[in-house]
């Protein structure tokens, strides 16, 4: 397992995707920060408030990160090898939703920063960690299930652009009945210091997302033909 964290360690740091891609996510955050300054208290909050429109990079690089193994047959080398299934799996899954939390944690730490002061607590902080890993395990999902870069890339944007217009029609008078459900939406909410649940809820409900996606991935993983 260890010899696996090292191998996707070293692909993602010597690969071009995530340097690339991290580049182009921290440049639209702080673009968009002149927007979104104006409707929340704090420069954190502000980077908050636009991580769920960010998130389509994270998209792009986990369709390409996964995707691009499972064209190259670096899975089926892997296995030929003699690594087990589900250390492979989980070295992958570990490596990838680091990164990505990187990606989309990355300008909230900066700006925040700059910014003097946070004006969160600590359960803001692992409430919004855990909102992003449940936002990533979904195009994760997708990469395990469709085995390919360009599905896993469309569906998973399918189902952003989906959930974006979905979220926009949410009714604030009915408590966000939607967004206060989803993991992007509770980040919007909690930017604008209107989520409607407490953060111990935030957190239940994004770790159950993100448990029920990884295992069924694990379980199509598992029996997947490599050959």
């Amino acid at each position: 397992m260890c010899k696996l964290l090292r191998v996707e360690a070293y692909k993602l740091v010597h690969g071009g995707a995530f340097w690339g891609v991290a580049a182009l996510t921290f440049a639209l955050a702080t673009v968009l920060l002149t927007d979104s300054r104006q409707r929340t208290a704090t420069l954190f909050l502000a980077a908050l408030y636009n991580t769920p429109l960010l998130y389509f990079f994270a998209i792009i690089f986990l369709a390409l990160f996964v995707g691009g193994d499972f064209a190259g047959r670096t899975f089926c080398a892997a296995l030929t090898s003699g690594s087990r299934r589900s250390a492979l799996f989980f070295a992958k899954f570990l490596i990838a939703q680091l990164a990505a939390l990187a990606m989309l944690g990355l300008p909230l730490c900066v700006h925040g920063i700059c910014g003097g002061r946070w004006g969160v607590t600590g359960s803001v902080v692992v409430a919004v960690g855990c909102g992003i890993l449940a936002m990533n395990a979904l195009p994760w999902f997708f990469a395990v299930v469709f085995g390919d870069f360009g599905r896993a890339l469309a569906v998973s944007l399918l189902c952003y652009g989906v959930l974006v217009f979905l979220m926009n029609g949410d009714s604030p008078a009915r408590g966000y009945p939607l967004s206060r459900l989803l993991p992007m939406g509770q980040l919007r909410l909690l930017a604008m210091d209107a989520l409607p649940i407490s953060c111990g809820a935030m957190i239940a409900s994004d770790i159950l997302w993100a448990s029920v996606l990884v295992v069924v991935a694990w379980l199509i993983f598992r029996r997947r033909d490599f050959k």
